[in-house]
């Protein structure tokens, strides 16, 4: 038997979604309780408009009348290519991420840069599921690099090797990064297994 037990409003949608707390027919679709105690079993997913997470506190707190509602995040470590040379000097950088109290996710960091910036966002996300509303990642990957091929659209390149644009700075090559595990060495494979494992422990 199928079973839908979450529905997304809308994904990846672009700064803070006004009609969420507005519009209220749009609220009518979120669960209710009932007034004999019943709640829906449906939980509602909404996502963070990528925003940081503390953007959206208190949001859902005055519609006391709505259960079962849930925010979701997605990170990536690729998707900026700020200078933050090295773990050992995280405030070289920005801090311009979803987690706005971890360390910047950026693909120029090391590799011990991005386990770290991977571990340092389990504080917020467990304060925000534990005071705000129940957080999913509803996306994440163990790659730290854009080298796979249209990840940035067709006929775009890469911020990891400098071909994104003209003048981009140049990270790393693409070669071994990206296609056949076959053609990954030893030493990147375990750092996927590491970046795996920070990221779900």
């Amino acid at each position: 038997m199928s079973l839908v037990s979450i529905i997304m409003i809308l994904t990846e949608t672009s700064g803070k979604d006004p009609f969420l707390a507005s519009d209220d027919y749009t609220l009518n679709i979120l669960p209710k309780s009932y007034p004999t105690g019943q709640s829906s079993n449906m939980l509602v997913l909404i996502h963070n408009a990528f925003q940081p997470l503390n953007y959206w506190s208190g949001f859902m707190s005055k519609y006391t009348q709505y259960t079962g509602v849930a925010m979701d995040t997605h990170i990536y470590q690729m998707f900026d290519d700020q200078v933050c040379p090295s773990s050992t000097s995280p405030g070289a950088c920005d801090r311009h991420s979803l987690m706005d109290t971890s360390p910047p996710q950026t693909v120029s960091l090391d590799e011990a840069g991005h386990i770290q910036s991977a571990c340092g966002n389990a504080a917020a996300l467990s304060n925000f599921n534990n005071n705000q509303l129940l957080t999913i990642v509803g996306e994440w990957t163990p790659a730290m690099t854009d080298c796979a091929k249209y990840l940035n659209g067709r006929g775009v390149g890469a911020r990891y090797d400098g071909s994104i644009r003209q003048g981009a700075p140049f990270r790393g090559s693409c070669n071994g990064q990206t296609g056949p595990g076959s053609t990954f060495t030893q030493d990147y494979k375990n750092f996927l297994r590491q970046t795996w494992e920070a990221q779900v422990s």
